[in-house]
């Protein structure tokens, strides 16, 4: 099966009783006529021949100690609770002392960290302390956590401080505080799954030919749950959880020999076409910040929460996911259009907290710092001056589409291509309410600046 001209087999072992589905080797064709062409001989054939079968023992690791950035990312992938929420609610778990200071970027343990003082009282957890009676003697699965590679040199990775009992519990449903619950129990069994052995599968790849066509189908067989007992779904026969942070796709696969032949029980050619982009989450959006170093775990939540409750550049909607407003698609397009993309993309912001680090750290001085940071800001803002006609364009153009803009022109002013306010039939001086806040839903409006039109002959906004 696939998208844009697909194909693929579905496939029963008689034998073994397991189905297995295979997916066609070229995945998709962009021309029909050919992919109906294959998809007929391979009809015509009907019998599948197994032409090649490998497997390897394959281990998926636990996940490193806990820093405020994971800790937010998959918070919000798991239990959809936005990063600043996320802190809000792990500084009441601290300073009730359920759980370790939450604001660190170290995801490593000294060598010195006492795992049994915290995995000790966790087995009397009412749900997941089984897992943490198996880290303990005489089972003594514990495993010392891997090192995730960062040290603040001031605070340890977050861990649970002590057993949150089931009067705890009750205490948290009974005042509605739902998420005290989630962001405990999500520490706590990070905490217990990274002092945990790997989870172990034999990983197996089958390759098949009918018709002359190639199907591949992968599957795995988990041999040992290790620490997705705690951290994904629960064990099987035991506890099951709500909510699982991690998974192995349990796609598993009949047994088959290089030779042996058997018929498909289904055979299908798909139609499909290529999909966008879907647009970021919250935790995508950390994840490029992290990955660009803009903000610190302490801040980035912040940033988000700026960019879409004050400022209403952006909206959430659907899965978690961030769709930009209006105003928002309006000052990239304006300040591309004006030469000014660093406005707007990570770079500039991105080598303005590598020269505070380098400040920090004594590789640079303050004065040159500062100068690289303020002297590209002027020079943008005086473009921004000269072209300001360019920008009341763009939002003109997102914000009220639907009106008659007057299209600028290049020109000394810098009111160059696109469509503008004017003084043309259809838009008043005074435009008004043109879209609501996406912040508060109050109505935002477009008006004259009292000082009148400046250089570039646009309104200012208010």
């Amino acid at each position: 099966r696939g998208g844009g001209g697909g194909g693929g087999a579905g496939a029963v072992n008689p034998d073994a009783g397991a189905a297995a589905e295979f997916a066609w080797a070229r995945e998709r064709l962009f021309d029909e006529g050919l992919a109906r062409t294959l998809f007929g001989f391979v009809q015509t054939a009907r019998i599948a021949t197994v032409m090649n079968e490998g497997g390897r023992e394959t281990k998926k690791w636990p996940p490193v100690p806990l820093n405020t950035i994971e800790m937010q990312k998959r918070v919000n992938r798991a239990c959809r609770i936005s990063p600043a929420e996320v802190m809000k609610v792990a500084e009441e778990l601290y300073n009730a002392g359920f759980i370790s200071y939450p604001r660190t970027e170290t995801d490593a343990f000294p060598k010195d960290f006492d795992f049994a003082g915290i995995i000790g009282p966790l087995t009397n957890h009412h749900v997941f302390g089984f897992h943490a009676r198996a880290l303990s003697a005489p089972s003594n699965r514990f495993r010392f956590p891997g090192n995730g590679g960062h040290d603040d040199n001031a605070h340890p990775p977050i861990y649970p401080t002590k057993l949150a009992t089931e009067r705890d519990y009750d205490a948290w449903r009974r005042d509605g505080k739902m998420n005290q619950i989630k962001i405990y129990d999500f520490v706590a069994r990070h905490f217990l799954a990274t002092c945990s052995l790997p989870a172990i599968a034999h990983k197996t790849t089958v390759e098949i030919e009918i018709g002359g066509e190639a199907f591949k189908a992968t599957g795995v067989m988990i041999k040992e749950m290790n620490y997705l007992d705690v951290y994904g779904k629960g064990p099987v026969g035991g506890p099951r959880f709500d909510v699982s942070y991690d998974g192995w796709a349990n796609n598993t696969l009949p047994t088959y020999a290089v030779g042996q032949r058997f018929e498909p029980t289904e055979l299908s050619l798909a139609p499909g076409a290529t999909q966008p982009p879907q647009l970021l989450s919250e935790t995508d959006l950390l994840q490029k910040m992290e990955n660009h170093q803009i903000g610190t775990d302490a801040t980035q939540a912040q940033h988000i929460e700026k960019v879409v409750g004050e400022r209403g550049y952006a909206v959430k909607v659907g899965d978690n996911r961030l769709r930009p407003t209006e105003l928002g698609e309006a000052l990239c397009a304006g300040y591309y259009r004006m030469g000014l993309e660093d406005m707007w993309l990570p770079t500039k912001r991105a080598v303005m907290e590598a020269d505070v680090n380098r400040v920090a750290l004594g590789q640079l001085d303050v004065p040159t710092g500062k100068r690289n940071t303020t002297t590209p800001m002027l020079d943008a803002f005086r473009d921004l001056e000269r072209k300001q006609r360019m920008l009341v364009d763009a939002v003109a153009e997102f914000v009220f589409p639907n009106e008659n803009h007057r299209g600028g022109g290049p020109g000394a002013d810098g009111g160059g291509g696109g469509v503008g306010v004017g003084t043309g039939p259809g838009v008043d001086e005074n435009l008004g309410a043109v879209r609501a806040c996406a912040a508060c839903g109050a109505p935002v409006e477009l008006r004259k600046s009292p000082r009148g039109r400046g250089p570039g002959g646009g309104a200012s906004f208010s």
